[in-house]
Formats: structure tokens, C-alpha cells, sequence
């Protein structure tokens, strides 16, 4: 296990969230739609929200399909 990762949280925890960019435009890191739209082409799908005890989640994973379930 890496232990210089695990000490750096508790530095990490008290920074707030910056914006991504995305081919020099900026998103913020909870505009899912925005992101999504701007990694179409990519072939990647991006999700953020807040999980388990309010914990924010990212996520950014290869888009191999793509479909529409009950609208």
C-alpha cells in the first residue's frame, strides 16, 4: 500500500473542489451534463454525485453502449 497517498487525505479534505477542463473550457465538477456532452466523442461516460455519508463521488469509465431504459 502507498502510504505517501494515504497521507496526503487529511491536506485534500480541507481543499475545495476545482473545475475540470476539458479542452480549455471549464466545467464544474458536478455539471454531469455539461461533461458528458463535452467527452462524447471520447467514447467516455463521467458521473459525480454525493454517496454514502454525503461523500463526493466522481467517476469517469470507457461508454461502450448506450441505451434508453422507461424514458
Amino acid at each position: 500500500m502507498d502510504r505517501g497517498k494515504e497521507s496526503r487525505w487529511p491536506d485534500l479534505e480541507e481543499q475545495g473542489f476545482r473545475d475540470l477542463t476539458i479542452r480549455g473550457k471549464q466545467y464544474n465538477p458536478f455539471d454531469v451534463v455539461a461533461i458528458n456532452r463535452a467527452l462524447n466523442d471520447q467514447h467516455l461516460i463521467y458521473g459525480a454525485g454525493y454517496g454514502m455519508y454525503l461523500k463526493p463521488t466522481f467517476f469517469l469509465a470507457e461508454l461502450r453502449t448506450l441505451q434508453e431504459v422507461a424514458g
